[in-house]
């Protein structure tokens, strides 16, 4: 593992993170382009769900299911923070630098979003995030003190994101189709050939 490896760098792509050569990078979040104080801990759960309509017919085996939403995910952050005098302090970075910033973004009007990055929620695709809440400090315990934040997915909704899958088959032909059409030439070309070969084509995948 690269001792020079950082949480920017996997942001950026410039690195593939995973635990067990990076475990450095999994005790951290950069939020807002600000790498977060002490140890970050996701907490257990995280999940990336989406809403599925499913119908069935009587008489029949299977259903017919329909893409209804991708809800944005929401989750925690657990933060540890310490301080040993004259060597480390988490401590301060939280309250003068970290918990500012987590509080400016939700007292702006509207509130704003904070890009967001680690390694666990990004490969849910989850890139900009709002503050649901925040929490006191507890203390954990020989010095040790936690504070969870949680976050809330933002992205904004996109038209036209429900749809019944498309059957393996139902889609090569759609694909012979458009292949077939996109063989034209400019001079020449014969249209009527090429869309009998498509439908040809297209029957022998449903067959």
């Amino acid at each position: 593992m690269s001792t020079d490896a950082t949480i920017f760098d996997a942001a950026e792509g410039l690195i593939e993170p995973n635990p067990i050569d990076f475990p450095l990078l999994y005790e951290k979040t950069l939020v807002g382009g600000v790498e977060s104080p002490g140890v970050a801990e996701v907490e257990p759960g995280l999940t990336r769900d989406f809403e599925w309509d499913v119908k069935a017919s009587k008489g029949t085996k299977g259903a017919t299911t329909t893409l209804k939403s991708r809800p944005p995910v929401e989750f925690g952050v657990k933060y540890l923070l310490w301080k040993v005098p004259g060597v480390i302090d988490e401590m301060t970075r939280w309250t003068s630098e970290y918990l500012p910033l987590l509080k400016r973004a939700m007292e702006k009007d509207p509130p704003q979003a904070l890009d967001f990055y680690h390694p666990d929620t990004a490969e849910l695709d989850v890139k900009s995030v709002t503050v649901k809440n925040i929490g006191a400090k507890k203390h954990e315990g020989k010095g040790l003190y936690s504070v969870t934040v949680t976050f809330l997915e933002y992205f904004p909704p996109k038209p036209k994101g429900a749809g019944t899958p498309k059957s393996a088959a139902s889609q090569a032909a759609a694909d012979a189709i458009v292949d077939a059409l996109n063989g034209l030439t400019d001079y020449g070309g014969k249209i009527g050939e090429a869309i009998g070969d498509a439908i040809n084509s297209a029957g022998s995948f449903l067959e």
